[in-house]
């Protein structure tokens, strides 16, 4: 997947930052549509407006993710550690 053209991140910390702003981004525009509120703007900024900019948080959305699971291993699995002999947390190594 390509890059997003409005993706305006340089280090991993700043694209997940970017992933969690528009969670909050995506949540505010469900609320806005939940109250009727969006129609009101859809009537000032004009449908298109909303349409991109939305289309936009998603499409970064899906980048991220997929981003996410090939470099940094999500989707992986669960390791649990406690059940290695070693683990400081296992409550079976009595010493």
């Amino acid at each position: 997947m390509e890059r997003p053209e409005m993706l305006y991140t340089i280090t991993v910390g700043q694209t997940r930052q970017k992933y969690r702003d528009n969670i909050k981004a995506l949540d505010n525009i469900l609320s806005l549509t939940m109250c009727g509120s969006l129609e009101e703007i859809k009537e000032i900024a004009g449908e298109w407006v909303i349409n991109r900019v939305m289309a936009e948080m998603i499409i970064q959305q899906e980048y991220i993710r997929e981003r996410e699971k090939t470099n940094w291993g999500w989707d992986r699995g669960v390791v649990d550690f406690s059940k290695q002999g070693s683990c400081i947390l296992n409550c079976n190594n009595n010493a």
